[in-house]
């Protein structure tokens, strides 16, 4: 769910608001709880600084938990900031820094993003390290390729075990994946392939108290996509 808003008459600005809701279910353990959520109300902002640059802006605050246990440490905030270049009509590239969990940990992340027009049909878009998509676009509303992602995030629980507060859920995903426009900036999508390198984590505020390495899985997976 997303909307969005010109800054300014001459489209140099422009804002998106949505809310992200992801549940995760969890391998069966006495430990561990069934599921966990984070539902998070995002903005987003692009803003073209000049002719060669652009600023692109992201900020999260929700709610990371198994929704068993909701007090101060089932929030926080995460973002990001990067700034682009554009160095020719094909190829744009940026860099900057987020506050990121994607890797089960709420860690600061230095970040590049490359967006490379490799012929006319063929675009390589990236926000490394946690995302790299290689797509092959036949008509203006299909797109169909390989997409890699690093999936995870930090969530409070309520444990049982007196030194267990939280626990970092981290993940790879590699495989097909195909979008379809229905709306402007709306997409059905389908993707699927395998999870691999999945970890759980069980922590004591930065501390590891004990580690889980689930078995690879082939996913499957489809909805609808608002894109920035």
């Amino acid at each position: 769910m997303s909307e969005r808003w010109l800054l300014d008459e001459d489209g140099t600005g422009l804002f998106q608001f949505g809310v992200q809701a992801r549940r995760t279910e969890l391998p069966q353990s006495d430990l561990l709880p069934d599921d966990v959520w984070m539902i998070v109300p995002q903005g987003n902002l692009l803003y073209a600084i000049d002719e060669k640059h652009s600023l692109i802006a992201n900020l999260r605050i929700g709610a990371f938990s198994d929704l068993q246990k909701m007090g101060r440490d089932s929030f926080r905030v995460e973002g990001a900031v990067v700034i682009d270049r554009f160095i020719s009509d094909h190829l744009t590239v940026g860099g900057g820094m987020g506050r990121l969990s994607n890797f089960g940990r709420v860690i600061f992340v230095p970040l590049v993003h490359i967006v490379w027009s490799i012929s006319e049909n063929w675009l390589l878009d990236a926000m490394l390290p946690g995302r790299l998509d290689l797509m092959y676009l036949p008509t203006p509303k299909l797109e169909a390729g390989i997409s890699f992602n690093i999936l995870g995030s930090r969530y409070a629980i309520d444990s049982d075990e007196r030194k267990i507060d939280s626990l970092g859920v981290a993940q790879m995903n590699l495989g097909p994946v195909a979008r379809y426009q229905i709306a402007p900036s709306v997409y059905l999508t389908a993707e699927s392939g395998v999870a691999f390198a999945r970890r759980l984590s069980l922590m004591d505020e930065n501390t590891e108290i004990r580690e889980f390495s689930p078995n690879n899985e082939i996913y499957l997976r489809t909805g609808i996509q608002y894109r920035f």
